[in-house]
Formats: C-alpha cells, structure tokens, sequence
C-alpha cells in the first residue's frame, strides 16, 4: 500500500475495521477464535473469501452490510456446504442489530435464490462492537418481538429464530487472545482508539513487546500507527517514543510514520494558507476597485492584509450595498 492508500483507510474507525479484517490473515483468527466452536472446527478456513464490494453493493442495495465472507463447511451428514459469514461493524450500541442482520441475510437469500434456486445457504451474522459502552441489547432476534409470558406460546413458531456472534471491544481482554498476536494487537488498538485512549495503547503495547514477539507486517504496522494518530491527534510524539523499547521496528516505525503525517500536515496547512491568501487576495482587489467607483480614498493594503476573508468579504458587500443605494435608484 502506498501511504496514501494507508492514510486513506485509517481516516475512521470504520474504514479501519474494513481494511485490517477484510483481510483474511485476520479475519481467519477472528472468526476462529469467536464463532461457536463446533462451527470453527468443520470450517475449511483455506477457503475463506472476502467477496467484493461490488457483490456486497448490488446484493444489498438498501442496506449496507460491512463485509461478505464465503468459505466451506464440512458438515458430517451433508459433505461440504457453503455458507456466508456476514461482518458488521458497529460504534454505537444498536437495539435493532437481529432486526437490521434480518434484512442483510433477506436480501442475501433472495439473491441466491434469484442466481441458483434452493437450497438456501447458511448465514452466519457476526457483530463487531467498538462502541466504548458495553453491548447489552439481546443478539436473539426473538427477544426482539413480544410474546405472552408464562407457559411456551403458541406465537413463538412464527416468529424468526436466529441469533448474531458478538464480539463486544468494550469487555475485551486481550489476555484471551493469544492464540494470535497481530489479532491481539489490532482488537487492543481498536478498543482504546474508540475510547481515546490511545496513550495507554502504546504502554500496553510496550509491555506486550517485553514478553511477546511483536509482529506485524510493514503495511498493517502502518496502517496501525497512522490509524491511531488520526484517532488522537493531539498524541505526544516524544512521550510515545520513550515508552517503547530500545532500536525496535516498532518503534523506528513509528517515528517515520508520525513525522510523515506532521510533514503532510504542515504541507496542508501552507497549501491552505496559499488559498486562503489568495483568496484574501480576490476580495481585497473588489473592495478597493469599489472604493475607486465611489471616488473614496483606498484603504491601505497593511490594514486590508490584516483582515479574515470573512471580514473583507463583508466590508466588501456593506460598501456594495451602499454603492448600490447611491448610484443605482432610479
């Protein structure tokens, strides 16, 4: 990736959740570690595949869903089986979420029917919460839909029964994840980011590197660093490099990676200010072609150069409004 394509796809949260597990060298591990185990076990994961955005857009033209994965199952009594890993990914804690997946897998499903007939394939909704408050609304679609209370009710075969994995960030330990250290990594950093708490992130991270061996390839270990001085930019650089360890890539990285965005700001903020002066420019030249046409004494430029474009454009249109007034009535 070229560091505009990085800095392009850290800009938000959920641009960030859709580049590093749209990947499948994470989204493997992810799914592995947080579907239900008899299902993580009969997936033939070499097989799993991110459909592209074009197939998720036309598939579900109303409602958007994050990512669409496609992989194998091997289901004992059937063979092998297709199936569908729908991936959301949500900020903010949403009641409806079984409701919202029941459109996604509706449309899925009538697509496939349109395309190849039945059967139908399973689809298996996952929910990614970064939202800094705890998930506590049901991942039951049944709980949603309110049925008599006491004995079973006759109603409840015809309401849908599904439920959506949830991975809430908001209670993630990242102790738990060791099976995979990059995962581990990226879950951490997406949870602090999101709680703007991306300080601590660098000292945990620091504490990681004492005891693991930290690895993430060039491009995720950028995407990473650029993601979380967008999420905080009022980050101390300097407080930063003295919390991580010694000569490490790590480390190295992130020097490069935060003096490049500094340089890119700065580059930013003198091509705005070029504009701006140029701008600044175009009306002080109205204002005092104006004053000639009413025979007034120009106001001097150093006093004009001192003026917001706000303030020139609104001197300029208080004279335009008098100009008009006095040589323009009938």
């Amino acid at each position: 990736m070229t560091l505009d394509e990085i800095i392009l796809a850290a800009q938000s949260h959920d641009a960030f959740a859709k580049k590093v597990l749209g990947d499948p060298a994470l989204a493997v591990p992810l799914f592995q570690g947080h579907l239900p185990p008899a299902i993580a076990q009969q997936v033939n994961w070499e097989t799993l595949t991110v459909l592209p955005p074009s197939f998720v857009k036309s598939t579900l033209q109303q409602t958007h869903a994050d990512l669409l994965f496609t992989a194998r199952f091997a289901a004992p009594e059937a063979g092998e089986v297709l199936l569908h890993l729908l991936f959301e990914h949500q900020t903010t804690v949403e009641p409806l979420m079984p409701l919202r997946l029941l459109g996604y897998m509706h449309e899925l499903w009538f697509r496939q029917a349109r395309a190849g007939g039945l059967p139908l394939l399973p689809v298996i909704p996952f929910v990614l919460n970064q939202g800094p408050q705890p998930w506590t609304p049901s991942p039951q679609f049944e709980d949603l839909v309110s049925l008599p209370s006491g004995a079973e009710s006759p109603l409840r075969e015809f309401v849908p029964r599904f439920r959506h994995v949830l991975l809430d960030l908001a209670s993630f330990d990242p102790a738990k994840e060791e099976h995979h250290a990059p995962l581990r990594i990226i879950l951490q950093l997406m949870k602090l980011a999101r709680m703007k708490r991306i300080m601590e992130f660098f000292t945990w991270l620091a504490g990681e590197c004492e005891h693991v061996k930290i690895h993430l390839d060039d491009d995720l270990l950028r995407l990473s660093l650029v993601y979380a001085f967008n999420a905080d930019p009022g980050l101390d650089l300097e407080n930063i490099v003295r919390t991580l360890p010694g000569e490490s890539n790590l480390k190295q990285q992130t020097m490069i990676i935060a003096e490049t965005l500094f340089d890119r700001l700065r580059q930013e903020g003198r091509q705005e200010g070029r504009q701006e002066g140029q701008v600044a420019g175009v009306w002080m030249g109205k204002l005092q072609m104006l004053e000639t046409l009413m025979g007034r004494a120009l106001t001097p430029e150093g006093e004009l150069a001192g003026l917001e474009v706000a303030d020139l454009r609104q001197r300029f249109e208080a004279l335009e409004a008098e100009y008009n007034s006095a040589f323009k009535s009938s």
